[in-house]
């Protein structure tokens, strides 16, 4: 394997084993999933290195993977021009962009009660529950998302955790929007 940096605090990387999957960051404790890890390319995101996105530029700061039954989920901290700060996300193949918002949620919502393929109103909309999933952070911390699809491929995503609920807002994307800098 090359020479592997950790994608949330930058620290050199080393495998015991070449044959490994995961490896775990012995400085940040994050999970580094090897396979996507290419040795010869570049993901296309990089850590403090400016990303294009729909006309408007970014920054990513952090990266934090996510490990869940089917597979592993990458999320990128961004920020845009105006400090705004956004997250990108790599789920399987979908790709979203969204940020915090102040969405009037219901709090006896559950993310038990949102089944897939069943409408929900949240202000004055109607959106499609799309997906569920169960996620568990580096601290193990269990998350709960439930993805939620609106019109012109408008996204809402709902983390529940513990008795919180998290509101992000915006939308799905094509991996060949996102472009870097250079």
């Amino acid at each position: 394997m090359g020479k592997v940096n950790c994608p949330q605090c930058g620290a050199k990387i080393t495998p015991i084993d070449h044959l490994e999957k995961i490896i775990i960051c012995k400085y940040c404790a994050s999970s580094i999933f090897v396979e996507n890890i290419g040795t010869s390319s570049e993901s296309l995101i990089q850590l403090k290195q400016q990303l294009r996105l729909r006309g408007k530029t970014y920054t990513p700061l952090t990266c934090e993977q996510y490990k869940y039954d089917e597979g592993i989920r990458a999320e990128w901290l961004l920020r845009d021009e105006q400090n705004k700060l956004f997250s990108l996300t790599q789920d399987d193949e979908n790709y979203s962009l969204v940020a915090n918002c102040d969405c009037p949620i219901d709090p006896s919502l559950s993310w038990h009660s949102l089944m897939p393929n069943s409408q929900v109103s949240i202000g004055d909309e109607d959106w499609l529950v799309t997906e569920k999933r169960l996620f568990a952070n580096s601290t193990n911390q269990q998350l709960m998302y439930s993805y939620l699809t609106g019109q012109n491929a408008e996204l809402m995503v709902l983390i529940f955790a513990g008795k919180s609920i998290q509101c992000r807002r915006g939308f799905w994307l094509d991996p060949f929007e996102i472009s870097d800098e250079n």
